[in-house]
């Protein structure tokens, strides 16, 4: 059968490709990289490339994103295309992935627990045998160590082990298990991994267990991110073939071993001493990194293919420490709300609260957990990529070039954009800060509509009016976040704004109805503690501005950052937070929101903005 050379010459590289082909397809199999938060459904208008040569007929999304004069010149949708002969194709810059993608670390806090860590060294020596005590090799270790449980290839070593060793060296074993055997005295070198699996980025920490300080933290982009920016799309992906799961799994397996590549490198630390490895993410992440189908997460009543903790060897799982290593899987709540969010609770210690408390993690999918009278309630909302940038038309994530925040001041629109480079686009903060000030100056109206310069309250300055733009069909305005003369203008549009509507309402109304399902009013609340890498970088005036979050004095709103990380490390430096991850999640109450018979009033609801007289 044919197949026809696709060229990419901005990038030195072509592929070939039988006809129809996605070019979105090939351009993957170029090793190149292209902006796909939609998962190719053609929706999202990220992956604009343009074709130099080749016939490439327009589909009908191609119309609905571009002008007529850019099917002139060449734009298509990458998803949209399919191979039909020869093409060479330009990738514009603003369709690659972002560089520099800020990613929240954690800082060391480990050392806030009583170190007793999963997995423990002992340098032992042990009595040699005597005719007149003959004591088998298994029984003299056992002895000393008080651990019993032997796998039969540690069992095969030992003998040797010990005569070689004159019946010294080190043991290594987690609460039950003998992990390694190894040569002389090598207590001090005892090291962990934790792991938080996130939607958007990956994120390592490696620690010292004799110690329990944090050596270092490294993140990255989840390179899942290819089959769509949100869980729905990677459900949808993986539950198309077989190859698609696995190679969901295969991608995040091998970030995960870059990063801990990366730490050992850094760090001079072996990788044969890492022993113990936990990891964190939401139910969708926990499941496509263990390679399990995921079907049944995308249908009601959306079940996850398992609940309870798990543990396995490093070596079942691929993870490049040492083969024996101890891996600690965090447990599931219910449907969407997995693994991080158990984590969560165990970094914040929610538990030990008593008086009444959110917990929030804002991301691509929203988890909340209310504590009240002793009790755990938790729901997930689908908040979507909007936060993330996606479905915004100048949303980014947080890299360099993008505006992080926004400011309306005396007149003036104030714009600090990451490295303090010309401006390529908007991120979720920013986002969030335009909104909440053109609801402040009056620009934007209650129910979320972008007004008109002759609708501006009284007292609005010229410069404001001219950056409302009649849009391209007339029916609406869009905001001009750049100035006029920028060579890249930035919009806000009322899509846009539209966008951020349905993220901040879901996430609201979920809040609303578990406080509704636990009689308690948002006045009562004691505090909101917001995690997540996200919500660590919004402003907590502007979040409840727009009504993201429960209108509290400020002093009650708590930003806690990567709480999935910060338990992650817990449980490895704490056997007591080890047991309480593994027991917490059958004690909290799950809350199916979308079932409710009030969460689409409450949703409803939640899309309007707050009235400025509550503020």
């Amino acid at each position: 059968m044919t197949e026809y050379k696709v060229s990419f010459p901005r990038n030195q590289t072509d592929v070939f490709a039988l006809p129809g082909t996605s070019l979105y397809e090939c351009i993957t199999r170029a090793n190149l990289r292209i902006k796909n938060p939609c998962a190719g459904q053609g929706t999202c208008g990220k992956c604009r490339i343009r074709i130099l040569s080749g016939e490439a007929v327009p589909s009908v999304q191609c119309r609905k994103i571009f002008s007529e004069k850019e099917i002139s010149e060449g734009w298509r949708l990458a998803c949209r295309v399919h191979i039909s002969g020869d093409l060479s194709v330009e990738l514009p810059d603003e369709s690659v992935p972002e560089e520099g993608l800020i990613i929240l670390t954690a800082e060391d806090s480990s050392s806030s627990y009583e170190l007793n860590p999963l997995i423990k060294k002992k340098f032992v020596r042990l009595a040699n045998p005597t005719l007149e005590e003959p004591i088998s090799d298994l029984e003299n270790l056992i002895r000393v160590i008080q651990h019993a449980r032997f796998d039969l290839n540690h069992l095969r070593l030992l003998p040797d082990f010990l005569r070689k060793n004159n019946f010294t060296g080190t043991t290594v074993f987690s609460e039950k298990n003998l992990v390694a055997l190894e040569d002389g005295d090598t207590e001090n070198a005892n090291f962990a991994i934790a792991v938080d699996i996130g939607t958007t980025t990956v994120v390592a920490a490696l620690l010292d267990m004799n110690t329990g300080k944090q050596l270092g933290c490294r993140g990255m982009l989840n390179p899942q991110v290819k089959f769509g920016d949100d869980v729905l799309s990677r459900i949808n992906a993986q539950g198309q073939s077989d190859k698609n799961l696995k190679s969901l799994q295969r991608e995040i397996l091998t970030a995960i071993n870059k990063l801990i590549g990366e730490l050992c490198e850094a760090f001079k630390v072996s990788n044969s001493n890492i022993y113990s490895v936990s990891l964190a993410g939401n139910t969708v992440m926990e499941n496509l990194f263990l390679g399990i189908p995921i079907k049944a997460l995308g249908e009601i009543p959306f079940i996850s293919p398992f609940s309870r903790s798990l543990r396995f060897t490093a070596s079942e799982l691929g993870l490049q420490v040492n083969p024996c290593a101890e891996t600690f899987i965090f447990p599931v709540i219910g449907g969407f709300v997995g693994g991080d969010i158990v984590s969560g609770l165990v970094a914040s210690r929610l538990n030990e609260r008593t008086n009444p408390t959110v917990f929030v993690d804002v991301g691509t999918n929203g988890e909340i957990v209310l504590l009240y009278k002793g009790q755990l309630y938790a729901a997930s909302a689908a908040a979507g990529p909007a936060f993330e940038g996606a479905r915004i038309e100048a949303g980014m994530r947080a890299a360099d070039g993008a505006i992080e925040k926004v400011i309306i001041q005396d007149g003036e629109l104030l714009i600090n954009v990451i490295r303090n480079v010309e401006p390529k686009g908007i991120c979720g903060s920013a986002l969030i800060d335009i909104t909440a000030e053109m609801l402040r100056c009056g620009l934007l109206d209650e129910t979320g509509r972008i007004v008109s310069p002759e609708e501006c309250p009284a007292g609005t300055s010229d410069k404001l009016k001219r950056r409302l733009i009649a849009s391209k069909d007339g029916n609406t305005f869009d905001f001009l976040l750049t100035p006029q003369d920028s060579r890249k203008k930035i919009y806000i549009r009322q899509k846009d704004i539209r966008e951020l509507q349905l993220a901040s309402g879901a996430i609201r109304a979920a809040i609303n109805i578990l406080l509704k399902k636990a009689g308690v009013t948002e006045s009562e609340l004691d505090s909101v503690l917001v995690a997540g890498g996200f919500g660590y970088f919004i402003r907590r005036t502007n979040a409840k501005r727009i009504g993201l979050i429960p209108n509290l004095p400020d002093a009650k709103i708590r930003f806690i950052g990567n709480s999935s990380l910060e338990g992650a490390k817990a449980v490895l430096c704490s056997r007591e937070r080890l047991r309480y991850a593994e027991g917490i999640a059958a004690q909290v109450k799950y809350v199916e929101v979308s079932l409710d018979p009030e969460f689409q009033m409450e949703f409803a609801n939640a899309m309007m903005f707050p009235c400025q007289s509550d503020f």
